[in-house]
């Protein structure tokens, strides 16, 4: 195709010497390259984009934060649908790679380390082999200019796996009770039962991925890795005043592996109870966490998404020094995703009222929290979770 002539001059004469519209000289041939090379440098301009912002959407395939098997780690064991709470993996960034093929070298590169996080690859692997691997995943998506906590938290299971990964015989008989029911919460659960034991006999792999995924991302300017002592200490969940625990009394009776502490206030917004602001009682790394729980009253009324249908919104956090997760339910608000780094003391979201019991009139105003100590392979008891915390 041919390009169009610029505007003639005044006297419609070609005026040797002088510059016209993008023409100089007679011909005009050194208009015409200047043309030619501004059209190149726009050009490569938006190939360079659109190529990383595929290879940012392809890598994260897009995940949705509900779906067991979304997550590499995951992979193949399915969850119930929701639809997804996070930005795609982004570039952290885009002015490190000198060239397309730098994002297409670092694409190649991250795959098969994803791939053997896959659920297949690590029941084959011991726990060392699946930690070097996270390892090189972050020091890889580093090397790309890509984000390496949400590399990370693209290999993660998804919310339903995780759930399954801590649940304890108690919440299997839990979990089978209500998936013998009929609705969304009960195909929920009938899919959060049958992944507990596959999730199980990967908990050893997981937890050394994790650990190592937090050192590499929590290393210094200098390279150094953050401490790993822990003295067992855990911090406040909420700011001074605005939580209280429950009497002694009435844990057995509640939830004995587990512990409901309450708000001294709350407000009422448009999607439920707002409370006050949740804060991570340890360092560690985030797991999983969902902030798209939809349903009302009672399991017949869920719909999609959170943590469970029951628990609602929340996060799970793993501490690699102490060797714990820590879990937050009913959240109405949550702040991290997975795979980022939080800190003791870090607000991790806001109270709320999500999930099926939660939402119940009478039933919300608290956050439910549960600690699983895996040294162990075990979740601490409610009265041990209240001697921690308070």
């Amino acid at each position: 195709m041919r390009e169009a002539e610029g505007p003639p001059f005044p006297d419609g004469e070609k005026k040797e010497g002088k510059v016209g519209w993008l023409r100089l000289g007679g011909s005009g041939h050194l208009g015409l390259a200047l043309v030619g090379a501004l059209a190149a440098a726009l050009v490569g301009a938006f190939v360079f984009i659109a190529a990383g912002r595929y290879l940012a959407l392809s890598f994260a395939g897009a995940r949705h934060p509900g779906e067991a098997g979304s997550g590499v780690i995951g992979a193949g064991l399915a969850g119930p649908a929701s639809p997804s709470a996070y930005h795609p993996l982004e570039t952290a960034n885009p002015g490190f790679s000198d060239s397309v093929s730098e994002l297409l070298r670092a694409r190649a590169a991250i795959s098969p380390l994803a791939e053997r996080l896959s659920t297949g690859s690590l029941a084959g692997q011991s726990p060392e082999e699946a930690a070097r691997v996270a390892a090189s995943l972050v020091a890889t998506a580093r090397r790309g200019g890509l984000d390496p906590a949400r590399a990370v938290g693209a290999a993660l299971p998804g919310p339903s796996a995780a759930a399954a990964l801590l649940a304890i015989d108690r919440d299997l008989d839990d979990f089978r009770e209500a998936a013998a029911r009929t609705g969304r919460a009960a195909e929920a659960y009938a899919e959060m039962a049958e992944l507990v034991p596959k999730m199980r006999a990967l908990r050893r792999q997981i937890e050394a991925a994790l650990a190592a995924a937090y050192a590499e991302l929590s290393r210094g300017p200098d390279g150094s890795l953050p401490p790993q002592a822990s003295d067992g200490k855990i911090g406040p969940l909420a700011r001074r005043g605005e939580v209280y625990p429950p009497p002694r009394r009435d844990l057995d009776r509640a939830h004995p592996y587990a512990l409901d502490i309450f708000f001294t206030r709350v407000q009422s917004g448009m999607g439920g109870e707002i409370g006050p602001e949740i804060l991570s009682v340890s360092s560690g790394i985030v797991l999983a966490s969902a902030r798209d729980w939809k349903g009302g009253a009672g399991q017949s009324s869920y719909r999609s998404g959170g943590l469970s249908p029951n628990s609602g919104n929340g996060v799970i956090v793993y501490d690699p020094a102490a060797r714990r997760y820590y879990s937050y339910f009913h959240l109405s608000k949550v702040f991290v995703e997975p795979g980022s780094v939080v800190t003791k003391g870090q607000s991790l979201g806001r109270g709320g009222d999500t999930g099926s019991n939660a939402r119940k009139a009478g039933h919300g105003g608290h956050v439910h929290f549960e600690i699983f100590d895996a040294a162990h392979g075990k979740a601490l008891a409610a009265l041990e979770v209240r001697g921690l915390l308070f």
